[in-house]
């Protein structure tokens, strides 16, 4: 059997063998070394580590053999990096990938290690549990995931009149000495209105780096974003309009929602839409059900379909999702289709009063359209408005006249205007023009 030899710089790089840090190793800095064997025909290597508690990378950087001591290719690399801000303590990953101008090598397999306490390492910022979102009563408890290395916790819980509680914790007080989740019962009275808490873990190292917020809201409805809403039906296999796929969604009102945002995916894409608490037949409810009778055009499968709520505090939380079957002898059968031509209303003509800035463009309402294009020329044919706005942005989306207003100036002399319907299916033909003067 004939083979032939070629030099290590003539093809990609070989994997890299990791040699440490790993498991076995005691690392009490945040700025560890890592070193591997080198892979001859190597002339870069990438460093790659990753925070296991997170998930997130920490250090990703391409270093040369020589910055790696191994330029040679033989022997062991090694690099100290200088991350900033330096490792907590806690558990990382890292791999290493090999590089000439012939191509990428293997990526080699991956090591853990872990970083012990120490004068120059604090714990990593806590992730927080709960509470989030609305609440009618006081919520009793705060809860977090414990994080490794911490021996006390410091609570901050901020509500609409300022800060309510600072106070710190020992893990045993939190309950999470031995990992898992912590959790206090503080009992501190909050103001109505929204709020925030957060968390920071210590230890004899110093002090981490506080967690993200999470942001919450206490008070009656109406006074606080709303709750998230419990969808009732369509669900399971269902029927629904013949030859219409058009459906009859049901979900239980909830207090101090004003408004509800319907989104349905099927095969062809979403749909989206607001319906006011009015619409769906349960304004100012606090108990039973809300429905509306949502758009036609759903392809056979499976859909999925979601609520959110709204009110002038804020937005409450998507619902879970629902999921439905539309089978072929129940679905559209056009399918759904871009919307049709607009009719323009106004500026016509010589309209009194049409100046060259601050038109407001007016069209009646197309039938399943999500999104209007305005295009407007001047005198020279030049185009001076492209715009696209939202059914909601032009207020028509429940139907009705569209319209909104312009503030690009105008020359005097004609102009001429044009709208263009699209929805998820694509985009509409143009309408007629319509032409004005600017006096």
């Amino acid at each position: 059997m004939d083979f032939d030899l070629v030099p290590p710089d003539s093809i990609p790089p070989d994997e890299a063998i990791m040699i440490s840090p790993n498991p076995n190793s005691a690392v009490s800095t945040g700025t560890p070394t890592y070193t591997w064997e080198a892979t001859p025909g190597s002339t870069w290597y990438f460093l790659w580590v990753v925070d296991v508690s997170t998930g997130l990378a920490r250090h990703k950087q391409w270093y040369t053999a020589a910055q790696t001591n191994c330029a040679g290719g033989t022997g062991t690399c090694s690099i100290t990096p200088s991350p900033s801000p330096a490792f907590a303590a806690g558990t990382y990953r890292w791999w290493i990938q090999g590089w000439n101008p012939q191509g990428f090598g293997v990526w080699s397999d991956s090591l853990d290690f872990t970083i012990m306490p120490s004068a120059s390492v604090a714990p990593n910022p806590p992730t927080l549990i709960g509470p989030s979102g609305s609440f009618k009563t006081l919520p009793a408890a705060y809860s977090w995931r414990a994080t490794p290395f911490a021996q006390r916790y410091t609570v901050s819980i901020d509500d609409s009149s300022g800060n309510r509680l600072l106070q710190v914790y020992t893990t045993s007080q939190a309950g999470c000495a031995s990992g898992g989740a912590c959790q206090i019962s503080p009992g501190v009275a909050l103001a109505a209105g929204a709020g925030s808490w957060k968390v920071q873990a210590s230890n004899a190292a110093g002090d981490g780096a506080w967690s993200a917020p999470m942001k919450f809201a206490y008070g009656p409805p109406g006074t606080v974003p709303p709750d998230a809403a419990t969808l009732v039906s369509p669900v399971g296999t269902t029927s629904v309009a013949a030859n219409s796929a058009q459906q009859i969604y049901t979900w239980n009102a909830v207090p101090g929602a004003t408004w509800y945002y319907l989104w349905i995916n099927d095969s062809l894409g979403t749909i989206q839409k607001w319906y006011t608490s009015d619409q769906t037949g349960c304004a100012g409810a606090t108990t039973g059900t809300c429905s509306i009778m949502g758009p036609a055009g759903l392809a056979a499968g499976k859909v999925s379909w979601w609520i959110q709520t709204w009110n002038s505090k804020g937005f409450g939380p998507w619902s879970t999702s629902m999921t439905f079957i539309v089978d072929a002898s129940q679905a559209s059968t056009t399918g759904r289709v871009p919307p049709g031509r607009a009719t323009l209303v106004s500026p016509n003509g010589s309209t009194a009063g049409v100046t060259g800035a601050g038109q407001t463009y007016t069209w009646n309402a197309v039938d399943g359209a999500t999104s209007y294009y305005l295009w407007v020329n001047d005198k020279s044919a030049m185009p001076r408005v492209t715009r696209t706005v939202t059914a909601d942005e032009a207020g028509c989306a429940a139907g009705g006249t569209c319209s909104v207003t312009s503030n690009v100036l105008l020359p005097s002399g004609s102009a001429s205007w044009w709208i263009q319907a699209s929805n998820n299916a694509g985009s509409g033909p143009w309408s007629a023009a319509m032409t004005f003067v600017i006096q």
